[in-house]
């Protein structure tokens, strides 16, 4: 399940030029680091 979402995802991020790109890539990190977080410390 989450390796075809992330797939999917790396396919449309490659997809964008560059500077969309990076400025996805952060706002990916600003929402899923900290939610890879909290489900870890769930998980604990």
């Amino acid at each position: 399940m989450y390796g075809a979402a992330f797939s999917a995802f790396v396919a449309w991020w490659l997809s964008l030029d560059e500077v969309r790109s990076i400025f996805a890539g952060a706002l990916l990190l600003g929402l899923f680091v900290p939610a890879v977080f909290s489900l870890w410390d769930w998980g604990t």
